[in-house]
């Protein structure tokens, strides 16, 4: 009798460190979406104050532009400008956004706290 005892017991702890388990993760994943939804929500409205920033900017450059060398060039001179940013951007895609972005992730999903109880 004793035997069961101690089996059910165990039976009954070993249950509920799982649901611990369970739980533990939930709240980990939980916390990371929230991180990851801030982030996403306060880079969406970072970025669409800086296009409207340049927007402006662009503007008021191509205003500035008409009298020295009239409408047509002024826009020109100003999608020229557009396109060589665009290009650098392009082509430095992978060191700008991918490698903060995997740094991000792994500070998210890998916290130095966990590689401390190791």
């Amino acid at each position: 009798m004793e035997f069961k005892e101690n089996f059910d017991k165990l039976t009954n702890f070993t249950q509920q460190y799982i649901d611990l388990k369970v739980d533990d993760v939930k709240l980990h994943v939980i916390e990371n979406l929230s991180v990851l939804c801030g982030d996403l929500l306060s880079f969406v409205v970072v970025s669409v104050f800086a296009v409207l920033s340049l927007f402006f900017l662009i503007v008021a450059g191509i205003i500035c532009l008409v009298p020295l060398v009239g409408l047509l060039w002024s826009v020109i001179i100003a999608v020229a400008l557009l396109a060589v940013v665009s290009s650098v951007l392009y082509f430095a895609r992978r060191k700008i956004f991918a490698n903060v972005m995997v740094g991000r992730f792994c500070r998210m999903f890998f916290p130095k706290d966990d590689m401390k109880d190791e």
